[in-house]
């Protein structure tokens, strides 16, 4: 008799370790399950997406790099010159109603380079704007009509009344901008302005890069030549130290005109941005650059700016929704309201 109850206590002892330890590990793995999900939650906002961090130094940089490392057309391009004066150029067999060379524009703001670039061209007929000593110019082959800039070592910005006069509503077939001399630097609405007034086949630019402004210049400069002008990238060369710091770096861009409808191109790359950072990056721009601009977000439509209208602006909604009910569009007239949609 007390053998068995000695028996049946060890075996209630038995059972009580075993449980007690199956019991442990699983508070053990829940605990692990419990702090490894605190973990994650506690890491996200290290990695904020609506907090973007596309404006810094190195963002800023890389977007440039990643928009001149991606050619946006394919052509049989072959490097002429040698640096720091070379140039991609797409060869005759390409665009053949385009890249029959007769004609070349080059306006320059530095004397110093060699004209070894400009050397290797077949144009029988240049328009050089340059300054007084521009040694570059004694290699152009064929007719060269020269304009010196006699004035432009006291500019402290480019005056462009005369090279306007000279470059308005021409046609090249290739053109130069280099718009670096002394202090002078380009800027987006000088690459703009040139390019608006002539017409050109080729746009070679030389792009100096030292922070992230010179770089923002030039990626909103090509990204404004695609969409406005149908300026691809050729593809561009480097000199100096072209990272995420540089030295020294200066690019050699090649743009070609081409008709959007029936020559095959790549537009811009997307800049490195997930849609909610870009859109947060364009959310950003549009309460800091736009004044004065209160910024309305209704629900239902994107934002925009509360002083651009008035109870006489007349609206028109795209969508894809099936409205029953017109949505709250406040301070938008809902009496001058269209809205389109394949529903209704």
């Amino acid at each position: 008799m007390v053998s068995s109850r000695l028996l049946i206590l060890n075996f209630l002892r038995f059972f009580v370790i075993s449980l007690s330890i199956v019991l442990l590990f699983k508070l053990h793995r829940l605990a692990s399950i419990e702090s490894t999900e605190e973990s994650s939650i506690y890491s996200l906002p290290s990695s904020d997406l609506l907090s973007s961090s596309l404006d810094s130094e190195n963002s800023r940089l890389l977007r440039l790099h990643e928009l001149l490392a991606r050619p946006q057309i394919k052509c049989d391009k072959k490097l002429h010159g040698e640096a720091p004066e070379d140039f991609f150029l797409c060869t005759p067999n390409d665009f053949k109603k385009r890249s029959n060379f007769t004609s070349g524009l080059l306006l320059s703001g530095s004397s110093v380079y060699r004209g070894d670039f400009v050397a290797t061209l077949p144009i029988t007929k240049w328009t050089a704007i340059v300054p007084p000593g521009d040694q570059s110019i004694l290699r152009l082959s064929g007719a060269v009509d020269v304009h010196n800039l006699e004035e432009i070592h006291r500019w402290r910005e480019w005056k462009t009344e005369e090279i306007e006069k000279k470059i308005r509503d021409k046609k090249y077939s290739l053109a130069i901008l280099h718009l670096y001399s002394g202090m002078l630097r380009p800027s987006e609405q000088l690459i703009k302005k040139l390019t608006s007034l002539m017409t050109s086949s080729f746009i070679l630019l030389i792009a100096r890069i030292k922070d992230g402004t010179d770089a923002d210049l030039w990626t909103n400069s090509l990204n404004h030549l695609f969409y406005e002008k149908n300026l691809v990238l050729i593809g561009a060369t480097s000199s100096g130290l072209c990272g995420r710091t540089p030295m020294s770096c200066e690019y050699r861009i090649s743009l070609s005109l081409i008709d959007p409808l029936t020559d095959r191109h790549l537009p811009p790359p997307f800049n490195l941005g997930s849609p909610q950072e870009e859109s947060h990056r364009l959310l950003q721009y549009l309460s800091s650059h736009h004044h004065p601009c209160h910024l309305i977000s209704p629900p239902s439509i994107p934002s925009f700016c509360s002083e651009s209208i008035d109870n006489h602006t007349r609206s028109l909604l795209l969508t894809y929704r099936n409205l029953t009910s017109i949505p709250p569009l406040f301070p938008l007239n809902s009496s001058r309201l269209t809205i389109v949609s394949p529903h209704n």
